[in-house]
């Protein structure tokens, strides 16, 4: 494995002797040799020094710029480092207004009195470090004492802040683990349709990945099939795939993208843009495939020597088991694609190696999104697809790691692996999207592709005490208004979060504990083929702690403190940590460096499922055959007949939309995709940061909707807009545009949760928090993860 230590982590601009002068900080390793400064600057009239120190965000690698303990602006580790726009943007959040600056408590919370209804209306005095600590750790101790461990529910949110040793998850799941064990929250969210569909079909929940270099190789089409990474990459991932595509259109390789609406993929790359309604992708496929019986374009050799079940698919697409055939005019009728497109795409489909784009988000988040996955993968099989050069379906390789050869993050720092796991020995979880019941109406029944699970289960005791890290849970599973009830319920005897911002699930809490930002702490992390020392930049402001140090204090009062920190203050686990990466360097040159980087070696093709397609009888897959399970026998003995939970994949109405009941009253399908600069609801408090359309708009959430959508309701671009149903309300923004087709609306998922009467539940939400009004159920039957895309609404002209 070929390493180069590159040194560009501190430079220390000093005025000396009535001269200018730059002195650049900086040591070798493995031959790389001393950098000489690229440019020159100079101290300022105070002669205040420039310290320059590495970091990393989940978009890149960056240096940041201090000065008089003040963090002022962030540049490239590198020049020309394709990395997303958070990475250069993350300093904003530590200075932010809404900062978490001392421990507060509840001002109506009493240990004998709790009042858990006035959760959330943010009524909140300052306390000692001391006298929340002992409070947080009094109620953890009397909840283990009455009920047990697994009465405590540690799930808050979802992402936290990067980094490996500083994952707050990590070190709570360590701290209640210690304890006895805790009950977890479970649930898909990004990747549903990949998570339980995709295990059905071709044993595992893997996002299948032909890297970009076999594409610009073998590839003649590329399909972005319900995803659009041009506007993703920039807050969530790095820039890079968007200097691809313009690699696949110089090599004279198509773009096809498949969606709801002209998406930033769509107007900037596609050759062609195919409009689809939401919820009905697998009506297109079916014609697809009923194109290609047709045609005689099916490889019948590959299906009978790397399938099962392939009969049963094809009867359904011919209607001799249903009756209905799924011609292209039956398609067209359901997804709105003109059965000509069909037919002319099914068969350039046929005759050209094509790759199928379908990452995370997109169509996994909405109703049956597992017949979603089970139905591309069914399609590629029925060409010979899988496995095949310049073909398949996946993933987007966009963060370069297959993209070239010779790298290979080290296991140790593949995320939260920084903090060492004890065995959770509660056996029990709830599923995320049924907590509100789970709390106020338990038992909770659900399954997950053919296994079935319980809330409570038989020998635990429901959650009582509820304590979170990072992230917010308010603004990442849909049915706030239900979680809302379920917080304030006096079942749940105690909240506490530990958290940097006024965000919405520390406001539902009884003890708020504040946490470092990523820029305050040191760390590590990897991104791409580097492994970045991330320094302490500032020092905390305020009160706010390294979640290592509040949890080495909880644990000092209720006595594992031993079992917990062993001994170790955070750089003895930073160096711990280090020696289990099987990086060269030693510890203290890596942090003096900053930063490896790992050499890329020349492009080569990498191609999933290669080895099944050349030889499946001796690399069998892990299903019960061994090969793509086109007809699911597990399905089939665990779920009957049910038409819910197919055997094969097939089109299911969605449960809400244009062709649900709901529509009679809730006429217009919503949708909130991720917005380009954000994290979800990370940005959220910078408000020059946010997406330049939510600036347009008053700071509201934009909802784009279609001109004749809004003319109908007598509504113009820029009009304050109430969007409902009966889950609930949100104020945004109109922004009117023809990209978005008739009958469809959507805002950003991530929306800060700001009711207008803080604490009562159905107020409706000024931060156009989409999950007040999405569907609190899983995306279907086989499915156990949230919906997001599925959901029926009405818009009206605000009048208040």
């Amino acid at each position: 494995m070929n390493m180069k230590a590159l040194s560009i982590t501190r430079r220390t601009f000093v005025k000396a002797a009535g001269a200018l002068a730059a002195v650049l900080a900086i040591s070798s390793q493995a031959g790389s040799g001393l950098l000489k400064p690229t440019k020159r600057a100079v101290a300022d009239s105070s002669g205040s020094p420039e310290i320059l120190l590495t970091s990393c965000h989940d978009t890149g690698p960056f240096i940041a710029h201090v000065k008089d303990g003040r963090w002022f602006k962030s540049s490239p580790l590198e020049p020309n480092l394709p990395i997303g726009h958070n990475g250069m943007a993350v300093r904003n959040r530590v200075y932010s207004a809404d900062r978490i600056r001392y421990p507060m408590k509840r001002a109506d919370f009493d240990v004998n009195n709790r009042n858990t209804q006035n959760r959330g209306k943010l009524n909140f005095v300052r306390i000692s470090w001391d006298e929340a600590i002992t409070l947080v750790a009094n109620e953890i101790q009397r909840v283990k004492d009455t009920y047990g461990p697994s009465a405590f529910y540690t799930s808050m949110g979802g992402h936290t802040w990067r980094g490996s040793m500083g994952n707050g998850h990590g070190w709570k799941s360590r701290f209640f683990s210690l304890l006895g064990g805790f009950t977890n929250r479970v649930g898909g969210t990004s990747t549903v349709g990949w998570k339980d569909g995709a295990p059905l079909i071709w044993g595992g929940s893997f996002i299948g990945n032909n890297n970009y270099t076999d594409i610009l190789q073998n590839g003649k089409i590329v399909v972005y099939w319900s995803t659009d990474p041009a506007t993703h990459n920039y807050g969530g991932g790095n820039m890079e795939s968007n200097r691809i595509r313009l690699q696949l259109k110089a090599k004279g390789i198509k773009i096809y993208v498949i969606d709801t609406w002209l998406t930033d993929t769509a107007g900037l790359f596609a050759d062609k843009f195919i409009h689809v309604i939401p919820g009905t992708d697998e009506a297109m496929m079916a014609a697809i495939a009923y194109t290609w019986i047709k045609d005689g374009s099916v490889n019948t050799q590959y299906l009978a020597t790397h399938t099962v079940g392939y009969d049963q698919f094809e009867a359904y697409v011919l209607g001799t088991s249903d009756g209905v055939p799924k011609t292209p005019e039956w398609a067209e009728a359901i997804c709105g694609v003109d059965r000509r497109t069909i037919v002319a795409f099914a068969r350039e489909w046929a005759s050209n190696p094509l790759y199928i784009v379908a990452t995370p988000g997109g169509a996994n988040r909405r109703a049956n999104s597992a017949e979603w996955v089970r139905m591309l993968i069914t399609l590629q099989a029925m060409l010979g697809y899988i496995g095949k050069p310049g073909a398949g379906v996946g993933e987007e390789d966009h963060y370069g790691s297959l993209t070239y050869g010779g790298v290979s993050t080290p296991a140790a720092l593949k995320q939260p692996g920084g903090v060492p796991g004890v065995a959770n020995n509660v056996n029990q979880s709830i599923l995320h999207v049924y907590f509100p019941k789970a709390v106020l109406d338990p038992p909770i029944n659900w399954t997950t592709q053919v296994t079935p699970y319980t809330y409570p289960q038989a020998g635990y005791q429901e959650i009582h005490l509820i304590g979170g890290t990072g992230g917010t849970l308010l603004n990442q599973i849909p049915g706030i208004n239900g979680y809302v009830n379920a917080l304030q319920s006096p079942k749940i005897e105690f909240i506490f979060s530990m958290h940097a911002w006024w965000e919405s699930s520390p406001s539902f809490s009884d003890v708020v504990l504040p946490v470092c930002h990523t820029g305050e702490r040191d760390d590590i992390m990897a991104w791409r083929n580097y492994v970045v020392y991330m320094h302490k930049i500032i020092d905390p402001l305020y009160e706010s702690k390294n979640d290592f140090d509040v949890f080495v204090m909880l644990a000092d009062k209720l006595g594992i403190r031993a079992a917990f920190d062993q001994g170790k203050d955070w750089d003895a686990w930073m160096r711990d940590f280090y020696s289990k990466t099987g990086l060269s360097m030693s510890y203290d040159d890596f942090k003096a460096a900053g930063f490896y980087k790992f050499n890329f070696e020349a492009p080569t093709p990498q191609v999933t499922l290669k080895k099944f397609a050349d030889d499946p009888d001796n690399n069998k897959l892990a299903t019960p055959s061994g090969k793509i399970e086109i007809f699911s026998q597990r399905v089939k003995d665990f779920y009957g007949d049910d038409p819910e939970a197919p055997a094969i994949p097939k089109y299911i109405v969605p449960f809400e939309g244009r062709y649900s009941p709901a529509a009679q009253k809730y006429p217009l399908d919503f949708m909130s995709p991720h917005s380009k600069f954000a994290r979800h609801s990370q940005w959220q408090n910078m408000g020059w940061q946010r997406d330049e359309p939510q600036v347009r708009m008053g700071a509201y959430m934009p909802l784009f909707m279609n001109p004749a959508d809004a003319e109908a309701r007598g509504i113009k671009n820029g009009d304050v807009v109430k969007v409902y149903n009966d889950r609930g309300a949100i104020k945004c923004g109109a922004k009117v545009t023809e990209r978005v087709p008739a009958g469809v609306v959507w805002t950003y998922e991530g929306g800060y949760y700001k009711p207008a009467q803080p604490g009562v539940v159905g107020s409706i939400d000024n931060g156009g928090d989409a999950n007040v009004i999405t569907i609190p159920r899983p995306c279907g039957k086989i499915e156990d993860g949230m919906c997001a895309h599925t959901c029926s609404v009405e818009v009206q002209k605000w009048s208040g």
